[in-house]
């Protein structure tokens, strides 16, 4: 690094001398006085010095051929002596509607009035697969199946929870195509389930046995 500095140095200070119109050289005297400076004409002819200069004009950006040298673009599109622009701030817009062919288990996605779309992602699931295969917003609130045995449930979420009314068939939970069945020992009796939105309630020998519905579980709790 330090040998190709030096060159560029000489050629730049040879450059300069020769831009005065003449060639130069520096010698010492033997006594060690100031130096004597001998000059000779520059000649019409272009040489070395010429072609010295020309390189030297275009390492440092000022060589003319070809018109002035541009600026060279950086890597963000822009070139070296141009200001990146400022920032700028969206307006606030309403959302539309919602793009229901984008839904995933745990996502929406919203059209805004001004074309663009907004995702909204949520660390639990938000829709269920129904049984054509499309997603539909998960509802955990526990109904009346109309069937029996299981007499209250819950079909609209990720699995599904049932709930008997019987000792012995208490509760049922179905998912991909498995599920598992709980109920209490010895002779089976009537257990009417008490229902409030997503909580099932079974008073059964002074406890009540609570079963909660999530997105995520169906909990149970000994109270």
């Amino acid at each position: 690094m330090g040998r190709r500095r030096g060159v560029l140095i000489a050629a730049l200070v040879l450059m300069l001398v020769a831009s005065s119109g003449y060639w130069g050289y520096v010698a010492t005297r033997d006594d060690g006085t100031a130096p004597a400076v001998a000059a000779a004409e520059q000649t019409s002819e272009p040489g070395l010095r010429d072609r010295l200069g020309g390189a030297v004009r275009d390492l440092v950006g000022g060589g003319t051929g070809g018109g002035e040298r541009k600026a060279e673009p950086v890597s963000a599109g822009l070139a070296v002596n141009e200001r990146p622009p400022a920032g700028k701030k969206w307006p606030a817009q309403k959302r539309v509607r919602e793009v229901a062919a984008k839904r995933t288990a745990n996502g929406k996605v919203y059209q805004l009035s001004d074309g663009r779309l907004q995702a909204e992602i949520s660390a639990v699931p938000v829709h269920y697969r129904d049984a054509k295969g499309a997603y539909k917003p998960i509802d955990t609130k526990v109904k009346p199946t109309g069937r029996a045995g299981y007499v209250q449930g819950n079909a609209t979420n990720a699995f599904t929870s049932l709930f008997g009314d019987r000792t012995d068939n208490l509760v049922r939970f179905e998912k991909d195509g498995r599920s598992i069945e709980l109920g209490l020992p010895g002779a089976a009796r009537k257990a009417a389930p008490k229902v409030s939105g997503s909580t099932v309630t079974y008073p059964v020998d002074g406890v009540e046995l609570v079963y909660e519905v999530s997105s995520t579980e169906l909990k149970e709790k000994i109270v």
